[in-house]
Protein backbone atom coordinates (compact mmCIF):
# COMPACT_ATOMS: atom_id res chain seq x y z
CA UNK A 1 0.00 0.00 0.00
CA UNK A 2 1.71 3.09 -0.99
CA UNK A 3 -0.67 5.65 1.10
CA UNK A 4 -2.70 5.88 3.69
CA UNK A 5 -5.88 8.21 4.19
CA UNK A 6 -5.72 10.72 7.15
CA UNK A 7 -8.72 8.76 9.26
CA UNK A 8 -7.97 5.05 7.87
CA UNK A 9 -7.43 4.15 12.10
CA UNK A 10 -11.22 4.89 12.46
CA UNK A 11 -12.19 4.64 8.57
CA UNK A 12 -14.14 1.69 7.47
CA UNK A 13 -13.88 -2.06 9.27
CA UNK A 14 -12.43 -1.86 12.82
CA UNK A 15 -10.60 -4.72 13.19
CA UNK A 16 -7.53 -4.46 15.47
CA UNK A 17 -5.56 -6.90 13.31
CA UNK A 18 -6.73 -6.18 9.81
CA UNK A 19 -5.68 -2.55 10.49
CA UNK A 20 -2.21 -3.59 11.84
CA UNK A 21 -1.82 -5.42 8.52
CA UNK A 22 -2.73 -2.30 6.86
CA UNK A 23 -0.03 -0.26 8.66
CA UNK A 24 2.89 -2.88 8.49
CA UNK A 25 2.20 -3.41 4.25
CA UNK A 26 2.53 0.70 4.76
CA UNK A 27 5.38 1.15 6.73
CA UNK A 28 6.79 -1.61 4.32
CA UNK A 29 6.23 0.52 1.40
CA UNK A 30 8.36 3.19 3.42
CA UNK A 31 11.43 1.23 4.45
CA UNK A 32 11.84 0.18 1.02
CA UNK A 33 11.46 3.61 -0.36
CA UNK A 34 14.25 4.59 2.63
CA UNK A 35 16.62 1.71 1.54
CA UNK A 36 16.98 3.65 -1.84
CA UNK A 37 17.27 6.29 0.52
CA UNK A 38 14.03 7.98 -1.70
CA UNK A 39 12.26 10.44 1.15
CA UNK A 40 9.47 12.13 -0.15
CA UNK A 41 7.01 11.74 -0.18
CA UNK A 42 6.98 8.85 2.63
CA UNK A 43 8.66 10.97 5.40
CA UNK A 44 6.16 14.01 5.40
CA UNK A 45 3.30 11.57 5.16
CA UNK A 46 4.31 9.73 8.11
CA UNK A 47 5.16 12.47 10.13
CA UNK A 48 1.81 13.86 9.35
CA UNK A 49 0.14 10.36 10.64
CA UNK A 50 2.09 10.14 13.55
CA UNK A 51 0.74 13.77 14.47
CA UNK A 52 -3.18 12.40 13.54
CA UNK A 53 -2.50 9.34 15.42
CA UNK A 54 -0.84 11.88 19.08
CA UNK A 55 -4.01 14.19 18.46
CA UNK A 56 -6.69 11.58 18.47
CA UNK A 57 -5.11 9.97 21.54
CA UNK A 58 -4.63 13.47 23.75
CA UNK A 59 -8.50 14.31 22.66
CA UNK A 60 -9.88 11.32 23.70
CA UNK A 61 -8.13 12.10 26.90
CA UNK A 62 -9.38 15.89 27.16
CA UNK A 63 -13.31 14.24 26.95
CA UNK A 64 -12.31 11.84 29.12
CA UNK A 65 -11.03 14.20 31.10
CA UNK A 66 -14.46 16.19 31.30
CA UNK A 67 -16.55 12.89 32.51
CA UNK A 68 -17.31 12.96 36.22
CA UNK A 69 -15.40 10.36 38.46
CA UNK A 70 -16.74 7.98 41.31
CA UNK A 71 -14.64 7.34 44.32
CA UNK A 72 -13.29 3.72 44.07
CA UNK A 73 -10.92 3.16 46.58
CA UNK A 74 -9.59 5.29 49.71
CA UNK A 75 -6.05 5.19 51.08
CA UNK A 76 -6.41 6.67 54.61
CA UNK A 77 -2.73 5.91 55.41
CA UNK A 78 -1.73 8.25 52.04
CA UNK A 79 -5.07 10.01 52.74
CA UNK A 80 -5.80 9.57 48.73
CA UNK A 81 -8.63 8.87 46.85
CA UNK A 82 -8.40 6.33 43.97
CA UNK A 83 -11.33 7.23 41.12
CA UNK A 84 -12.63 5.43 38.63
CA UNK A 85 -14.38 6.38 34.95
CA UNK A 86 -18.01 6.58 34.82
CA UNK A 87 -17.78 6.53 31.39
CA UNK A 88 -16.61 3.30 29.82
CA UNK A 89 -15.07 2.47 26.16
CA UNK A 90 -17.55 0.82 23.63
CA UNK A 91 -15.77 -2.58 22.50
CA UNK A 92 -15.10 -0.58 18.92
CA UNK A 93 -13.29 2.36 20.79
CA UNK A 94 -11.05 -0.12 23.11
CA UNK A 95 -10.22 -2.00 19.57
CA UNK A 96 -9.29 2.06 17.99
CA UNK A 97 -7.83 3.21 21.29
CA UNK A 98 -5.39 -0.16 20.60
CA UNK A 99 -4.75 0.24 17.50
CA UNK A 100 -3.65 4.06 18.12
CA UNK A 101 -1.25 2.94 20.52
CA UNK A 102 -0.02 0.22 18.23
CA UNK A 103 0.48 2.37 15.24
CA UNK A 104 2.43 5.66 17.03
CA UNK A 105 4.91 3.09 18.22
CA UNK A 106 5.00 1.66 14.74
CA UNK A 107 5.22 4.75 12.90
CA UNK A 108 7.44 6.47 15.19
CA UNK A 109 10.68 3.76 14.47
CA UNK A 110 10.29 4.27 10.52
CA UNK A 111 10.21 8.32 10.87
CA UNK A 112 13.18 7.55 13.18
CA UNK A 113 14.67 5.52 10.09
CA UNK A 114 14.04 8.44 7.85
CA UNK A 115 15.60 10.88 10.26
CA UNK A 116 18.67 9.13 10.21
CA UNK A 117 18.76 9.25 6.03
CA UNK A 118 17.00 13.01 6.16
CA UNK A 119 19.82 13.81 8.47
CA UNK A 120 23.28 12.08 6.81
CA UNK A 121 21.91 13.56 3.46
CA UNK A 122 21.53 16.82 4.80
CA UNK A 123 25.38 16.62 6.11
CA UNK A 124 26.57 15.93 2.42
CA UNK A 125 24.98 18.88 0.86
CA UNK A 126 26.75 22.17 0.93
CA UNK A 127 24.77 25.31 0.20
CA UNK A 128 27.26 28.10 -1.42
CA UNK A 129 26.44 31.58 -3.13
CA UNK A 130 27.69 32.36 -6.37
CA UNK A 131 29.07 35.40 -6.71
CA UNK A 132 27.96 38.52 -4.93
CA UNK A 133 24.00 38.16 -3.53
CA UNK A 134 22.32 41.27 -4.42
CA UNK A 135 19.91 43.13 -1.64
CA UNK A 136 17.13 41.47 -2.58
CA UNK A 137 17.45 37.73 -2.54
CA UNK A 138 14.02 36.55 -2.58
CA UNK A 139 13.88 34.64 -5.99
CA UNK A 140 16.64 33.84 -8.19
CA UNK A 141 18.35 30.77 -9.29
CA UNK A 142 19.77 27.29 -7.63
CA UNK A 143 22.16 25.28 -9.62
CA UNK A 144 22.00 21.48 -8.28
CA UNK A 145 25.47 19.48 -9.15
CA UNK A 146 25.96 15.72 -7.27
CA UNK A 147 29.60 14.04 -7.17
CA UNK A 148 31.52 16.62 -9.77
CA UNK A 149 29.01 15.63 -12.53
CA UNK A 150 29.40 17.53 -15.12
CA UNK A 151 25.50 17.94 -15.63
CA UNK A 152 24.73 20.79 -13.35
CA UNK A 153 20.55 20.93 -12.62
CA UNK A 154 19.10 24.91 -12.66
CA UNK A 155 16.34 25.50 -10.95
CA UNK A 156 14.54 28.96 -10.35
CA UNK A 157 13.00 29.84 -7.08
CA UNK A 158 10.61 32.93 -5.36
CA UNK A 159 9.62 32.81 -2.08
CA UNK A 160 6.40 33.14 -0.52
CA UNK A 161 5.00 34.23 3.43
CA UNK A 162 2.11 33.39 4.48
CA UNK A 163 0.63 35.12 7.46
CA UNK A 164 -1.21 33.20 10.56
CA UNK A 165 -2.46 35.78 13.73
CA UNK A 166 0.52 33.99 15.54
CA UNK A 167 3.55 33.88 13.35
CA UNK A 168 4.69 34.25 9.34
CA UNK A 169 5.52 30.76 7.53
CA UNK A 170 7.83 31.08 5.04
CA UNK A 171 7.80 28.87 1.57
CA UNK A 172 10.05 28.48 -1.45
CA UNK A 173 8.59 27.12 -4.88
CA UNK A 174 11.58 25.81 -7.44
CA UNK A 175 11.01 25.44 -11.07
CA UNK A 176 13.62 23.52 -13.06
CA UNK A 177 14.72 25.33 -15.94
CA UNK A 178 17.21 22.97 -17.59
CA UNK A 179 20.80 21.18 -17.27
CA UNK A 180 23.84 23.39 -18.13
CA UNK A 181 27.07 21.67 -18.96
CA UNK A 182 29.97 22.68 -16.09
CA UNK A 183 33.44 22.04 -15.46
CA UNK A 184 36.38 24.06 -15.72
CA UNK A 185 35.63 26.12 -19.05
CA UNK A 186 32.02 26.82 -17.73
CA UNK A 187 31.82 27.70 -14.01
CA UNK A 188 29.14 27.99 -11.87
CA UNK A 189 29.95 31.93 -12.60
CA UNK A 190 29.59 31.44 -16.22
CA UNK A 191 26.11 29.37 -16.00
CA UNK A 192 24.98 32.23 -13.70
CA UNK A 193 26.01 35.38 -16.56
CA UNK A 194 24.40 32.64 -19.32
CA UNK A 195 21.51 32.64 -17.31
CA UNK A 196 21.13 36.47 -16.93
CA UNK A 197 21.22 36.39 -20.60
CA UNK A 198 19.23 34.02 -21.62
CA UNK A 199 16.43 34.74 -19.34
CA UNK A 200 15.99 38.63 -19.13
CA UNK A 201 13.50 38.22 -16.45
CA UNK A 202 16.28 38.84 -13.60
CA UNK A 203 18.69 41.10 -14.53
CA UNK A 204 20.80 40.73 -11.28
CA UNK A 205 19.36 37.09 -9.66
CA UNK A 206 20.98 36.01 -6.06
CA UNK A 207 22.02 32.25 -6.99
CA UNK A 208 23.13 29.59 -4.91
CA UNK A 209 24.40 26.22 -5.48
CA UNK A 210 23.64 22.90 -3.66
CA UNK A 211 26.63 20.42 -4.33
CA UNK A 212 27.93 17.02 -2.60
CA UNK A 213 30.36 14.33 -3.57
CA UNK A 214 27.31 11.48 -2.90
CA UNK A 215 24.60 10.67 -5.44
CA UNK A 216 21.26 10.71 -4.17
CA UNK A 217 17.79 10.60 -5.43
CA UNK A 218 16.50 14.48 -6.68
CA UNK A 219 13.33 14.85 -6.66
CA UNK A 220 12.80 12.10 -3.89
CA UNK A 221 15.42 13.76 -1.69
CA UNK A 222 17.69 16.28 -2.78
CA UNK A 223 15.49 18.90 -4.03
CA UNK A 224 13.21 19.10 -0.67
CA UNK A 225 16.53 18.99 1.74
CA UNK A 226 17.87 21.91 -0.45
CA UNK A 227 14.98 23.83 -0.49
CA UNK A 228 14.97 24.17 3.56
CA UNK A 229 18.83 24.68 3.32
CA UNK A 230 17.66 27.72 0.95
CA UNK A 231 14.92 28.81 3.01
CA UNK A 232 17.06 28.92 6.42
CA UNK A 233 19.64 30.54 4.80
CA UNK A 234 17.54 33.15 3.08
CA UNK A 235 15.73 34.07 6.38
CA UNK A 236 18.86 34.18 8.25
Amino acid sequence: MEKLSKDWFSKGIIDLEYKQYVLLGYLKKCREKFDRTKLYPQFSDLVMHYHNLLQFKEKKKVIYDKFPKNISKIDFAKLKLQFEQEIQDSEVLREVSDLVEYAISEVRNVIEDGKEIYDFVQSQLTLDHVGVIPLYDQEGYLLLNLAKNRNVHVYQYNTTVFESSIEKYRGINFEYVGDWKGGIGNTYENIKLDLVKTRGDLPNPATFVVHSSHVFPVEATVLPIAKRKLIQKLAA
